[in-house]
Parts: structure tokens; sequence; C-alpha cells
């Protein structure tokens, strides 16, 4: 009797773990998702994760093959990544504008140059090889690369310098190197305002950071909203602006202010008075603050 419980509780289980893969039978042919993989049921197939697949002597990520992969070495190593024994392979989704980003498509293909001996999986889309480090499948250079590391918030370091997403931090000293927040990151020596810019020679958008002018490194601390202050300064996306850090806070829909001073996005808002400034509960496409002196919305006064 044990013995026939037992059975049946594995074949449960059989048909359970079968059940919740994406990857299914149906009509007499495989699918992923809702989607045909143009392979007979009769087909061996071998989830190797939610993403990746051995179909007969093919490799599949979600319902597109990858050509030329080796299926008798290939392991999958998360939802993007794969390997065989000689190359490394990214896929992900993407939709085309063309299209009204209404059809996600599948994309999927060897890492040019990666080497699948020295290849580590890191994490937040991070990679690694001998020679170069990688973020969602494409190389990028870094001092050291047997040093690279990943921080919090999409910053990296490796023992020379620091890197904001995949752009080098000019002058950072990696060894001390650290993430504040995701915004703002710091050294020893310097603190950095962090954003997306216009990369001059390929025209993409990539991490670009502003170093802090004359910051105390011993005192920084990021607010909220692209504002951060230290024992002297308070800095609005890096800049220095008027207001004093003695008693100075972040409010709400890019507000701040300071004992005297009320800021919106890093601009001093004229004639407000700081000690009665209150955000308006709720807020209305009309009112979102006040003061004795008046009411607010967008950082003017209405």
């Amino acid at each position: 009797m044990k013995m026939v419980f037992s059975l049946i509780a594995s074949l449960i289980g059989l048909f359970a773990c079968e059940s919740s893969s994406p990857f299914h039978q149906k009509d007499g042919e495989w699918y992923f998702e809702s989607h045909r993989l143009g392979v007979a049921a009769t087909t061996p197939l071998t989830p190797l994760n939610d993403r990746f697949a051995r179909v007969g002597d093919r490799i599949f990520y979600r319902e597109d093959g990858i050509h030329g992969a080796d299926s008798a070495t290939f392991i999958a190593l998360d939802d993007h990544h794969g390997k065989d024994k000689s190359r490394v392979y990214f896929g992900d989704t993407y939709r085309d504008g063309k299209e009204f980003f209404l059809v996600k498509r599948v994309r999927v293909g060897p890492i040019v140059g990666a080497d699948a001996g020295s290849f580590r999986l890191l994490k937040d889309g991070y990679a690694a090889d001998a020679a170069h480090a990688y973020f969602l499948g494409a190389p990028f250079a870094v001092r050291d690369v047997a040093s690279f590391e990943v921080l919090d918030f999409g910053f990296t370091r490796d023992r020379i310098r620091g890197y904001t997403r995949t752009a080098e931090i000019a002058d950072s000293d990696g060894a001390s190197f650290a993430a504040v927040d995701f915004e703002h990151a710091k050294d020893a020596t310097h603190a950095w305002y962090t954003y997306l810019g216009n990369d001059p020679k390929t025209g993409r958008m990539r991490g670009a950071a502003r170093s802090l002018v004359g910051v105390d490194v011993a005192s920084f601390e990021s607010k909220t909203g692209g504002y951060a202050v230290d024992a002297k300064h308070v800095y609005f996306q890096g800049h220095s602006i008027s207001a004093s850090p003695a008693g100075f806070e972040c409010l709400s829909l890019s507000y701040a202010k300071s004992a005297t001073e009320v800021f919106y996005d890093g601009e001093k808002i004229r004639g407000a008075n700081a000690a009665t400034f209150t955000m308006k509960q709720p807020a209305t496409d009309q009112v979102d603050a006040t003061d004795s002196q008046g009411k607010y919305l967008n950082g003017k006064r209405v």
C-alpha cells in the first residue's frame, strides 16, 4: 500500500511539474505559452528552465530555435543566458515602434566574442568573462575584469574605477566606490549624481555622471527626488543650490524646503513661506501645496 501511495505521489508531482512549464503540447505540436515551436509533439522536449528547452537535437529560447547551438553541451544559466561548449547566448523580448509596440518579438543569439569557459553570470543582467564585462548580452569595457562586481542600484566597480550602468565614472576610485541610491554614488573623495545621457559616438542613451563640486563626502547624504546634502551644501541633480542644509527636508511632488526657503525641482519659489508651507492632501489638478501666502501648483503660486 505504501508503494502504491508513493507511486501516485510521484506521478502527481511529475504531472504538476510538466503542467507548470510554459512548454506544453497542444494539437499534436509543442508550444511555448501560446506560441507554436513548429515541432511535432512526438519529438522529445526537455525544459532546461522556464525559457530554454532541449527539443530533439535543437535548443529553443521561448518559441525560437537557437541556430548553431550544441544541444548535447548546452546549459541554461538563467532566464536570458545559456551556453554550450564553445559559445554563450543571450535571449530576450522586445517591441517594435513600427508595430505600435503591440507585438512582443523574441531575439536570441550568441554573444559575440564571449568566452564560454570563463563566462560568469553576475546579477541584475550583468556578466563577465576573462576579457569583458557584459550587460544584457552586450559587452562593455572595464579597467580590470577580474575584480569586476555588481553593486546596488545599477552601479558596478572594479579595483580601479566605478561605473554607472555601462559607463566609467571618470576619476572614481574603484576600491572605495559605493552606491548611495539610484541616482548617487561616492568614493573616498568624490560624490556623483548619475543620469541617462546621450552617447556622442553612438547616439544611444547611456549612463552619465556629474561630480558634486566641493562635496564633503564624510557628511554626504542623499535625499529623494534628486536632492542631496552635506554639511555645507544642498544639491539638486548634482548642482549646488542656495538652500541651507540645516533643517532641509524633501516633501513630495518635487517640492523641498529648508528653514527659510521653499524649492520646486531645485528652483527657489520666491515669496513662499517655509514655516507654513505644506503639501495639500490630497493634491488636485488646481492646487498641490499651500502656505500663509496662498496656494501653489507645480511650483507656481495660483
